[in-house]
């Protein structure tokens, strides 16, 4: 499903748990390699910071994590977080302040930024440790239809140009001023689930929007 900038979607999943769980889910504009460069980098910016602060810091939950989640090409960011204390609507808000606090100037350096970057283009251009993971990843490219089998030496090369600025307006945009999203909300024993627009049937969701294909 393609989710448009600036809508906000809410599906509370029917689990039978006394936690509240939050799988929150920011969507980037497009299926492009630029994207998917920048939604990269996004989660290796944050996901230590994330955790830093929402499960040391704040203590909201034993579970708590950030990452890039890509479906086949599509690009985004997640955040997930399970807690038996807070609120479902309490870990969206902890969770979004602390993305608008990322986008203060000042937070992430440019220093910062060039060593994460540096990181990531190691994890992608670092060979297969073994065949299972060579196999892993021929097949995960035929089912891509990637058969020149070249998109991770793609995907290095584009996180490789982008520059602080780029993400930094990349990041304000997408994860902040326009976002694409949808959460997913296991309310818990408090009850409670965030404000959005609520999805009742996942497949008449998908039904009613539009949609990438698959090539």
């Amino acid at each position: 499903v393609s989710i448009g900038a600036g809508e906000n979607y809410v599906y509370t999943a029917p689990i039978d748990h006394q936690d509240s769980v939050l799988f929150w889910y920011l969507q980037a504009p497009d299926d492009g390699l630029e994207n998917r460069a920048l939604s990269a980098l996004t989660g290796q910016i944050i996901s230590a910071d994330f955790f830093e602060e929402l499960r040391t810091e704040q203590q909201l939950g034993y579970i708590v994590s950030a990452f890039v989640w890509p479906l086949l090409d599509v690009p985004g960011v997640a955040f997930m977080v399970q807690s038996p204390t807070a609120s479902a609507p309490a870990i969206k808000q902890a969770a979004d302040t602390f993305l608008r606090n990322i986008a203060v100037e000042g937070t992430v350096t440019e220093a910062q930024f060039l060593r994460h970057r540096h990181a990531l283009l190691q994890e992608i251009i670092q060979p297969d440790k073994n065949l299972w993971e060579e196999s892993e990843y021929f097949w995960r490219e035929i089912a891509r239809q990637q058969l020149d089998f070249k998109s991770r030496d793609l995907l290095a090369e584009a996180v490789s140009t982008i520059s602080f600025d780029q993400w930094r307006d990349w990041y304000k945009r997408v994860l902040i001023e326009e976002r694409a999203s949808l959460t997913v909300v296991a309310p818990g024993h408090l009850g409670e689930v965030p404000g959005g627009e609520s999805v009742t049937s996942p497949a008449d969701f998908q039904a009613g929007k539009p949609y990438y294909e698959r090539h």
